[in-house]
């Protein structure tokens, strides 16, 4: 522990405090997005496609929804699942960060 981080503490966990949230949405969402067909979730994502159209700022608004479909797509294309730290991977990178994430926590 350097000597900032122990007034501060380390930048990560205030990293992880703002995200938890976010994948606490995404996760709330999961039971409404899993009893939508296949033709409403492409049509959700194609909504949100023209909602976004360039708008960061938007997209931050909508990205909880749009994991949300992308981890059930992934379920019923390649019976995988996204875990909470592969989320948490992909909303640091979304902010135009980088993370490095253990072996086992689902890279591939």
């Amino acid at each position: 522990m350097s000597f900032l981080d122990k007034f501060f503490g380390p930048s990560y966990e205030k990293e992880l405090k703002a995200i938890r949230p976010i994948i606490a949405d995404i996760n709330g969402l999961e039971e409404m997005v899993s009893a939508l067909s296949d033709s409403d979730m492409a049509a959700q994502m194609q909504s949100f496609r023209e909602q976004v159209s360039g708008d960061v700022e938007r997209l931050d608004e909508v990205l909880p929804k749009v994991f949300a479909l992308v981890r059930e797509a992934a379920k019923r294309t390649m019976n995988m699942r996204h875990y909470d730290v592969q989320l948490i991977g992909g909303v640091i990178l979304h902010k135009g960060k980088i993370t490095e994430m253990r072996t086992g926590e689902g890279k591939t």
